[in-house]
């Protein structure tokens, strides 16, 4: 069994116990020939603490030897050796019996090949599990003490306001929080529609905060986002476990500015009046407008016929064409599957000639050597 000797050592540690990396290595070496293990490789990170995986070169490499099934053992003079954190131990021993690699430790008597040593390190996962679900209920709870105490968690700070990272308060970024003031004024007090003004907003070429062009979807966002009354959100995709407090940051917008846009946004809810048929449209979420990169959407056209029946003809728009960002006609379904079937066709024709006139030109070169080869004979 090609076994992986491990072993370490901090020079604190080196001098106060004596854990001396020769002296581990000789009792390990000992015992594999004592085992009748065949070693593969001593690993050796001198000089190196063990509180993580990350900052040990020896480390890493014996893991990159274990997942190409070059190691099936791994022995080391005791746990703490190998790790000091529960968290990696339990790492460690799942990844080994991923591996099918075994674990063993001198000074613990720690062999996986038994019983009562697969026993221990079942009994270790058990507290490594019970640690790190204490973890993650301390996480919880410090974001959840985070909120209520004002401040703002997560990533990317609202369009409007700038968070550095080593910054807890989020402050009013001007020239975008105009914006914010104007998105709100134009949807309470003048009365314009969420299109018109991502037409409007993307007419100007004002960005939102993650590079991309205004549409309904991210407006409505934004008209809902309670941080610009100087509010923090939590759970903010979970409509059940959602809720805001006040936050320690400035407001942008005023209470009733903001009251009122909800309201409006209740009234004025998107409801789709015909249930878009799917047979024909299976193109739709994979064609891309090669002219600005969007996806393109369905679009459907309804046309009543004499008799009084309604026909579909099913075809694909730019999502970027409402706004004003792309100019791209709208192509029906039927030309779409013409075009691909052209394509597929291409592709057919190509690999079928690519695939008979190698073996053509072969035999034929074939045939002029053999004749070669009679006539150099005759003469």
């Amino acid at each position: 069994m090609e076994t992986g000797i491990y072993v370490r050592v901090s020079t604190e540690e080196q001098a106060q116990e004596g854990f001396s990396i020769r002296a581990q290595e000789q009792k390990l070496k000992d015992l594999a020939r004592i085992k009748d293990w065949s070693i593969y490789k001593i690993y050796m990170d001198e000089g190196i603490s063990g509180k993580n995986l990350v900052d040990r070169p020896a480390m890493q490499e014996m893991l990159a030897d274990i997942k190409s099934g070059a190691v099936q053992n791994v022995l080391v003079f005791k746990i703490d050796r190998l790790t000091r954190s529960t968290a990696d131990l339990i790492y460690l021993v799942d990844l080994f019996n991923q591996h099918d690699c075994a674990f063993n430790s001198l000074t613990e008597s720690i062999d996986t090949q038994t019983a009562s040593g697969r026993m221990f390190l079942k009994i270790i996962g058990i507290f490594a599990e019970f640690e790190r679900e204490n973890i993650i209920e301390r996480v919880k709870v410090g974001l959840e003490r985070k909120v209520h105490e004002g401040y703002s968690i997560g990533g990317k700070a609202s369009f409007g306001y700038d968070r550095p990272k080593s910054q807890k308060i989020q402050t009013i970024n001007e020239q975008e929080a105009a914006i914010v003031r104007e998105i709100f004024d134009m949807y309470v007090n003048d009365g314009v529609g969420l299109y018109d003004i991502a037409r409007r907003l993307n007419a100007r070429k004002i960005p939102t905060k993650m590079g991309v062009t205004w549409d309904n979807s991210n407006l409505r966002r934004l008209l809902q986002n309670s941080n610009y009354i100087g509010n923090v959100r939590h759970h903010v995709k979970d409509e059940k476990r959602a809720y805001s407090v006040e936050g320690r940051h400035e407001a942008i917008i005023c209470q009733e500015l903001f009251d009122a846009a909800q309201r409006l946004l209740g009234s004025n809810k998107k409801i789709s009046p015909r249930k878009k048929p799917r047979e024909g449209n299976y193109f739709s979420g994979f064609l891309i407008c090669g002219r600005c990169g969007y996806r393109m959407a369905t679009h459907n056209v309804y046309k009543e016929l004499a008799d009084g029946s309604t026909s579909v003809l099913g075809g694909y728009l730019c999502r970027s064409t409402r706004f004003h960002v792309c100019t791209t006609c709208c192509m029906s379904h039927r030309k779409v599957e013409s075009a691909f079937e052209e394509y597929i066709e291409r592709i057919v024709e190509m690999r079928v000639s690519d695939g008979i006139q190698p073996e053509e030109q072969k035999t034929n070169d074939n045939q002029t050597q053999i004749a070669a080869c009679k006539c150099c004979i005759l003469l």
